[in-house]
């Protein structure tokens, strides 16, 4: 139920990372601030994985119906603030309704309608990112769900171009070796 720039990266599109392939910056270091192609890639397929080793059971290869999928533990990853990636890129707020199950940005200052945080505002860095079992079950849905901590500090990665996010991942007992 999130945008899809809060799952991914938000105002980043084709064409204007700053080391695109083919661009001026293509194969130089990304300059502080700015949002890598690369890392992008690299989260994507992270996200391709985690989701792959979640859902399809190994060495089950039906041929006469679906894989039955196997169901994931809700109780278990982390989960990310819908205002996270605004707070991390340090940008202004955009106008959220919660409606049909999903967020919806709103244009302002258009929205003649209740919306979740209307006011500019901060985020709890310790709110930003958080272990699933540590949030109640009924704040739950509306918050992005990641699989584990390495995908988590990947999400985070990506986002905290301007270095914010140093200390908010929590550090879960079963996450360490």
């Amino acid at each position: 139920s999130w945008l899809t720039h809060q799952v991914v990266l938000y105002g980043v599109g084709h064409g204007n990372y700053a080391d695109a392939h083919g661009s001026k910056g293509w194969g130089k270091d990304v300059p502080e601030g700015r949002i890598s192609c690369l890392r992008v890639w690299d989260y994507i397929a992270l996200y391709i994985d985690k989701a792959m080793a979640l859902r399809v059971p190994k060495g089950i290869y039906p041929t006469d119906k679906p894989t039955q999928l196997k169901q994931v533990d809700r109780n278990s990853g982390y989960l990310i603030h819908p205002r996270a990636p605004e707070e991390l890129l340090g940008m202004k707020w955009h106008a959220f309704r919660y409606r049909d199950g999903a967020y919806q940005i709103i244009r302002w200052p258009d929205e003649k309608h209740p919306v979740l945080d209307p006011d500019q505002g901060k985020i709890d860095k310790k709110l930003l990112i958080r272990r699933a079992v540590d949030v109640p079950e009924t704040q739950r849905r509306k918050l992005f769900w990641v699989a584990d901590r390495e995908q988590a500090q990947a999400w985070l990665n990506l986002h905290d171009v301007h270095g914010y996010g140093a200390g908010i991942l929590p550090q879960a007992a079963a996450d360490t070796p």
